[in-house]
């Protein structure tokens, strides 16, 4: 992670905080949690929460991201990584809400587990168009 820029993101990018009015785009909500850090590491819940709504939503904030130009190696191997410790920090904190949060966390986790082959593979399934739910 040497040498990787450190920018200000709203770490907690999802559906959830994206407002939508007659079908457009309207605003970001919850910064409660931005900081500064890996422009990379402000994608690291899409596979999480963004994928459970929409696959297609999902690749465009990918390919979005890098104005739909080919995606390096080293972009996935820092995702990957971001997404994997985000397991950790996301069943720590839905342990902390209640055991219905962390039920959910859990099948969450597992799914990014099993999108990137146990992490044997970097690239998730989702976006290497072989998803099967």
């Amino acid at each position: 992670m040497k040498g990787r820029p450190s920018k200000f993101q709203h770490d907690d990018f999802h559906p959830s905080n994206i407002l939508i009015n007659n079908k457009s785009f309207s605003g970001i909500i919850d910064f409660q949690r931005m900081d500064w850090g890996d422009p990379i590491h402000d994608l690291h819940k899409l596979g999480f929460f963004s994928k459970q709504v929409s696959i297609e939503f999902t690749k465009g904030i990918i390919d979005g991201y890098h104005e739909n130009q080919v995606l390096n190696e080293s972009f996935w191997e820092l995702y990957a990584l971001y997404s994997a410790m985000h397991i950790v920090s996301a069943l720590v904190w839905g342990m902390g809400r209640s055991r219905e949060q962390y039920e959910v966390l859990l099948k969450y986790s597992l799914d990014v587990i099993k999108d990137h082959d146990n992490f044997n593979c970097v690239i998730p399934k989702w976006y290497a168009n072989d998803y099967h739910s």
